[in-house]
């Protein structure tokens, strides 16, 4: 009898440890949940502090020319993401559209990131029909690897549809458990003026020139070697 009630405190002591500890870890994921969204309503009409923040997370000291820090996500320990916009600033500091181009990065623990994870970084509805594959290869920076692969497709912002092409980039560093990716989008004419190598001149230094994937990652270090 005696053994019986000592099984059954140890039981509900079990359970309570068990959840104090969920509820710790529910807290921990709160706060950071907080705390990445108070930085980034601080950041909001702050263009240096946007930039500074995305220079921290890519790993570099400039952004590509014509680009500029549209919003960044960073959850200590969990994820970090980073949006660039061509699109400058507005009088009060803000940027809430792209033009003709966009960069989206990301960076988690766990499986691996989608198209959709990429795209749902984006503040708002964003959709991208993928086209026909154009090229792959592989970049090195800084000792890094970075898998690239471009294709036609067509983004879908709101009521707007823009032709293009798109790169999809993954970052293999040497640290276990990490996964970071990225897409970079241009518009380019549609049809026919889209073709395979060799590219014509409209696609020269966007998405579906390795030379100009090179040069727009040339500054990013995000696995810090």
């Amino acid at each position: 009898m005696a053994e019986h009630r000592l099984r059954r405190k140890l039981t509900r002591a079990g359970c309570l440890c068990l959840f104090l500890v969920m509820l710790g870890a529910v807290a921990m994921v709160s706060f950071f949940a907080w705390r990445s969204y108070r930085d980034h309503l601080g950041n909001v009409e702050d263009p240096e502090a946007r930039t500074a923040q995305a220079l921290k997370i890519l790993g570099g000291d400039r952004l590509p020319a014509g680009y500029y820090a549209m919003a960044t996500v960073n959850m200590p320990g969990m994820l970090q993401a980073v949006v660039l916009s061509d699109s400058p600033p507005d009088q009060e500091g803000r940027i809430d559209h792209f033009e003709s181009s966009l960069f989206l990065y990301m960076e988690s623990r766990g499986g691996e990131i989608t198209l959709e994870d990429l795209l749902n970084i984006w503040p708002g509805d964003l959709g991208l029909e993928p086209g026909d594959r154009l090229q792959d290869g592989t970049i090195r920076h800084f000792g890094v690897e970075i898998g690239y692969r471009s294709a036609r497709g067509s983004l879908i912002h709101g009521r707007r549809r823009l032709d293009g092409v798109f790169a999809q980039l993954s970052f293999h560093c040497v640290d276990g458990g990490w996964e970071r990716a990225a897409i970079w989008f241009q518009t380019a004419p549609a049809g026919p003026a889209i073709g395979p190598a060799p590219f014509v001149t409209a696609l020269l230094g966007g998405p579906a020139d390795l030379s100009a994937v090179e040069q727009f990652t040339a500054f990013m270090d995000p696995c810090g070697e």
